[in-house]
């Protein structure tokens, strides 16, 4: 499913997080957060992928962007509690 996405939007970087190559989904988000700087959505999404590579401390980093840039997203402050308990 996610190969198939990515055969038609090879830049998807939640198929590239689902597909475990977080790495490359990071690289994804940077392009798009260039673009569109104050979106809390791929902050957050970023910061999950850091997660998972175990780059707390830059994950952290992305959830508090996510949240400055959406006070409401309940998810964005749960996973940067999860992490801070680390």
């Amino acid at each position: 499913c996610y190969d198939r996405v990515l055969q038609i939007d090879p830049t998807d970087a939640s198929a590239y997080f689902h597909k475990g190559r977080h790495a490359h989904a990071i690289e994804c988000y940077d392009e798009v957060l260039k673009i569109s700087p104050s979106n809390a959505l791929f902050s957050a999404q970023k910061g999950n992928a850091l997660a998972e590579l175990q780059l707390y401390t830059q994950a952290i980093d992305c959830f508090d962007k996510a949240i400055k840039r959406d006070k409401e997203d309940r998810f964005t402050y749960a996973n940067k509690g999860k992490l801070s308990s680390l």
